[in-house]
């Protein structure tokens, strides 16, 4: 339901972003909402147009705020805090600090930005003035044992991956992630040579077409494997598989970002999939989310120094290798495999970080091994946007 308070804002924005245009050449910054955009005493922080109200005052002084990004139909600004003293005499702002980033980083940042305007569903709708069209925020607010379902368009870059058994039955054998219209990232240990493979994207539930979703069948045209993985062992355990054709893209259907730095932090880390629920179970029909704290890499490479000792000569690569553990029954299990370890972001996009390669059992106290995705970011972005 549209209410005329939402038609405000949007028209508000709207007006915004038409009256500030032609006032000179802007940066593009390529940050999301909420990031720092400019060093000092106070920050200044990335914010859609509607919650910056000192970009007007900023433009008055002959300040024209940089661009971070544009967030659907609204641009985001470089905001200037509250108060800020301006020179008059000066039309220039202080010195701003900005990261230098790499062609890979900007790219994987600049598609991210792009790919978050399908939060948005555009709506038309019947006014006085004739009908108008309007964009609706349909962000989504709210794997893999102990977890819970995911609700509809939760995780829209979530594909499933498999292959026809007999006419339009799919066995479905992994999970990957949605990274561009046309590839999905994986896992490498998914592919197998014998197989014409499939993807699913969209779905929700696979044992009912009733619910919240729109499942769309792909046919793979190509899997491309790491070339320094060897499936004797567990290291490089990532793929891209490149889809026949596009997906269309929605609010049901949507990539998710490449990670532009190495740094987690204390962000939550998000596993979701179709996988089973419990150790030696079967596979759930609807997609599975649950939150895993990172495993230190002391305890990770305890966990595999002796049981797997044969796959992992060089021990747990924490360059190249991420690990999470759980000591209360949530994991990632049989299934998962080549599905996302991922970060949510401010915008209601998410970020992967891993990708679900190895695990000793599910739930059974033991870290669970994901290949650590910002580590191939220049490999990835080569293929996907060359």
């Amino acid at each position: 339901m549209v209410t005329s308070k939402m038609i405000f804002v949007f028209v508000f924005t709207s007006i915004m972003t038409f009256c500030e245009c032609g006032y000179g050449k802007r940066k593009h910054l390529h940050l999301g909402v909420g990031e720092v955009c400019q060093n000092g005493t106070v920050p200044w922080i990335c914010k859609i147009s509607m919650n910056c109200s000192t970009v007007k005052e900023a433009r008055e002084h002959g300040f024209l705020a940089d661009i971070c990004s544009h967030l659907g139909t609204q641009t985001v600004y470089c905001c200037p805090p509250e108060n800020y003293t301006y020179n008059d005499q000066l039309t220039r702002r202080p010195p701003t600090t900005r990261p230098h980033y790499s062609p890979e980083v900007l790219k994987a940042k600049t598609m991210c930005d792009d790919y978050s305007n399908y939060i948005f569903k555009n709506v038309t709708i019947n006014t006085q003035e004739g009908p108008k069209n309007f964009s609706i925020n349909e962000c989504v607010e709210t794997l893999i044992v102990g977890g819970v379902d995911a609700e509809p368009k939760e995780f829209p870059h979530m594909a499933l991956i498999g292959y026809k058994k007999i006419k339009d039955k799919f066995e479905w054998i992994c999970g990957g992630s949605l990274i561009s219209p046309k590839f999905v990232l994986t896992a490498a240990h998914c592919i197998n040579y014998s197989y014409v493979y499939w993807v699913r994207l969209g779905d929700l539930d696979t044992s009912s077409e009733t619910e919240d979703s729109e499942p769309e069948n792909i046919k793979v045209l190509r899997t491309i494997g790491h070339p320094e993985y060897k499936s004797n062992l567990l290291y490089h355990d990532i793929a891209l598989f490149e889809l026949e054709s596009e997906a269309k893209l929605s609010t049901y259907v949507r990539p998710l970002c490449l990670p532009t730095s190495e740094k987690i932090g204390n962000e939550k880390l998000v596993a979701s999939g179709w996988g089973h629920t419990r150790w030696l179970g079967i596979p759930s029909s609807k997609l599975q989310k649950v939150v895993l704290p990172p495993a230190p890499h002391q305890k990770c490479q305890e966990d595999y120094s002796k049981h797997k000792k044969s796959l992992l000569p060089q021990g747990i690569l924490e360059n190249s290798m991420l690990c999470t553990g759980s000591t209360d029954g949530k994991d990632t299990c049989q299934g998962d495999s080549g599905g996302p370890l991922q970060i949510k972001r401010k915008n209601c996009i998410y970020t992967i970080v891993g990708v679900a390669s190895y695990g000793k059992g599910c739930a059974l106290g033991y870290s669970s091994i994901h290949t650590r995705v910002s580590n191939y970011l220049p490999w990835i972005v080569q293929i996907v946007w060359p």
